[in-house]
């Protein structure tokens, strides 16, 4: 069943209507019919937007946490390396002994590493943390 309607275009936009309507198999009913369908449903793809864009904005919040705590990271080991050599004198070649301390020294700094890494929470997780608190400390 179909229900008329009645509307008025203006002029130039009902010349286009005409022209359109030329084409064989088609008519101004029928092309009025299926835009006014495409704006009808075109709600739907405005409804998928917006749950597009919530995820967008999700998406864009997990990036910022992860710059940010791989600026911490960055941070930290360069703070880390220039305290340990200003901090440290270099060894010499023929001092076995300090090389032996340095490389032992070098495989606990791996093993602690590795522990680290296995375990959930994170050294950015901790800092972040501190500077959430100190935030709303303030």
């Amino acid at each position: 069943m179909k229900t008329e309607l009645r509307i008025r275009l203006d002029a130039a936009l009902g010349e286009q209507l005409a022209v359109l309507a030329q084409k064989p198999g088609t008519s101004k009913s029928a092309i009025l019919e299926d835009a006014l369908r495409a704006f009808v449903e075109g709600r739907a793809g405005r409804d998928l937007d917006e749950r597009l864009r919530v995820r967008l904005e999700r998406l864009g919040a997990q990036l910022n946490r992860i710059e940010r705590n791989q600026h911490i990271l960055q941070e930290g080991f360069a703070l880390f390396v220039e305290f340990e050599l200003q901090a440290t004198s270099s060894v010499p070649d023929y001092d076995e002994a300090a090389r032996a301390i340095g490389h032992q020294r070098f495989q606990s700094f791996v093993e602690e590493l590795a522990r680290k890494l296995a375990h959930a929470r994170s050294f950015s997780d901790r800092v972040g943390a501190h500077l959430s608190a100190d935030k709303d400390a303030s």
